[in-house]
């Protein structure tokens, strides 16, 4: 019966996917903080109604029927006050005319942004059948996992094999968090898609193996005798379950950002995403970042081309797309300029639900592999921002001087290297990093035009240039040798998305700008 249900479901989902990529009858509303005292939904009879009177012509004009307050519990105390606890979720019936209501909330002054409650596709490609373990000790399946050997693990893990003060946060579908090979890192988890504490997939587990595969590709116990290993050894191990069967809920993605923040993790890992856009998931996003000091990192995609993905995308994200064996491209993975790194992602051995193992491939492998990375990376350098951790990350990736999208700029800094991102003796000279001393990052003007912003307390060489989505560079902005603070204005007649890639004294850092007329 269970393999009945399976089949039905399997050939069942293509079809909700074309039908639909937002939850139907529900948006993301996020208001003022101004309004933070101010506004209450309470009902009265049966009749949802607000405090504020222009809100209620709304509510009852579309009879919606259920407000949700999506982070009722917020610090707004910390460095940013990003208003997560203003964001919104409204319910109504799917018949009526959403974007009509999506423009009614826009009108309001008091409202900063409106979203649909995007569905995001999982980024695995192919989901083989299960591998048993075999009887021989430690590890046994960890022969089958070439992509350990590929980025430098073992050479790694003599150096740092990871430790619980350092966290990783799996958003998916579900995590099978009792498996023989990731109990012992496990620490905690919720599921903001059922609203229990529970993110196991239960009954749905399988189907719903990804979350368990990426996992174990982050965090999978190492050297325990028993399954797989994974890059990130020995680090602590958040799970949340924000979605059902193959599609997560931005809704439920953005709680899962949120508990990642209050639950101590270091490293959120999103293997999911769709070409919409979510400016709430945004503003999670700089909270978890900016706040939080977490690194953010989510799969670039597997449509094999060049378009936006979102979360991938977004600002304050390490976009990852994925390399196969022979250190070409993986023939599904999206690139593009503003991709930030590339990882193994092809035939990636891993947990899967029920104390089983299964290949996988896809973007979604390279993202949790690269979240294991830079999670072992921070118990190597615990006292080193997020930015800094970036910056090792980045400058000490791999080549890869036989594909063509490499040397375009389009799979960004290269393929990761475990061995010299923890400081191996093969790593690129990093620069200082006591007290953040240098800062390169981009803010807005008053014409909403980027400027990218530079200090050094000592003379740096200094190189940025402007890359277009198709990996073109459209400008050298800067060359030359550079002290204290200064300011790089850069403009375009063509909005849009564009990545600056910035060398300082050998060492690459890179970007979004965004571009808005």
């Amino acid at each position: 019966m269970k393999l009945f249900y399976g089949l039905f479901i399997i050939c069942w989902l293509p079809l909700q996917l074309i039908c639909s990529s937002f939850v139907p009858g529900q948006i993301l509303v996020k208001f003022d903080n101004n309004l933070r005292d101010i506004i209450e939904f309470s009902f009265v009879d049966t009749e949802l109604v607000s405090t504020i009177p222009e809100i209620n012509h709304i509510l009852n004009r579309y009879e919606i029927t259920e407000c949700i307050q999506i982070i009722p519990n917020y610090d707004y105390n910390r460095n940013i006050d990003y208003g997560l606890d203003m964001i919104y979720l409204f319910k109504f019936n799917s018949n009526q005319d959403i974007n009509s209501i999506c423009q009614e909330f826009r009108n309001l002054p008091a409202v900063i942004s409106v979203d649909l409650n995007y569905q995001r596709e999982l980024y695995s490609q192919t989901d083989q059948f299960p591998v048993n373990p075999l009887l021989v000790p430690n590890d046994p399946l960890y022969s089958q996992q070439w992509f350990l050997p590929n980025i430098n693990a073992e050479q790694a893990w003599d150096i740092q094999t990871g430790n619980h003060n350092k966290k990783v946060c799996i958003i998916d579908v579900g995590i099978d968090w009792d498996h023989e090979d990731l109990s012992s890192n496990w620490i905690t988890g919720y599921d903001f898609y059922d609203n229990d504490p529970d993110p196991d997939p239960g009954f749905w587990g399988f189907i719903e193996s990804h979350g368990t595969h990426c996992s174990g590709c982050a965090a999978g116990v190492t050297n325990n005798s028993t399954g797989i290993a994974s890059v990130g050894s020995g680090i602590g191990l958040i799970g949340v379950r924000a979605g059902f069967l193959i599609l997560i809920d931005d809704a439920a993605a953005i709680e899962g950002i949120y508990y990642a923040c209050t639950t101590g993790a270091d490293v959120i890992s999103m293997s999911f995403g769709g070409t919409d856009f979510n400016s709430t998931m945004q503003t999670a996003i700089n909270e978890a970042y900016n706040n939080y000091d977490i690194v953010v990192v989510a799969a670039a995609g597997n449509d094999n081309d060049s378009a936006l993905h979102y979360p991938a995308c977004m600002d304050n994200v390490i976009a990852v797309a994925a390399t196969d064996n022979t250190d070409h491209k993986a023939s599904f993975s999206c690139y593009g300029s503003w991709v930030d790194i590339s990882a193994p992602g092809d035939s990636i051995l891993s947990s899967i639900p029920d104390n089983a193992y299964s290949n996988m491939s896809g973007t979604s492998m390279a993202c949790p592999v690269t979240a294991g990375l830079v999670t072992l990376i921070r118990c190597q350098f615990p006292s080193e921002t997020n930015d800094q951790i970036i910056q090792r990350l980045l400058s000490s990736a791999d080549s890869l001087p036989n594909e063509p999208l490499y040397l375009s700029g389009n799979l960004g800094a290269g393929k990761i290297n475990a061995f010299r991102a923890l400081g191996g003796q093969t790593a690129v000279e990093l620069l200082p990093v006591d007290n953040s001393d240098i800062q390169l990052r981009c803010k807005y003007d008053h014409r909403n035009l980027p400027v990218i912003v530079f200090s050094s307390p000592v003379p740096v060489d200094v190189e940025i240039d402007i890359f277009d989505l198709s990996g073109r560079k459209i400008m050298d902005l800067v060359k030359g040798r550079f002290c204290d603070q200064h300011y790089f204005s850069f403009d375009t007649e063509t909005p849009g998305i564009y990545t600056y890639y910035a060398t300082i004294n050998q060492t690459v850092f890179t970007g979004k700008i965004f571009i808005i007329k």
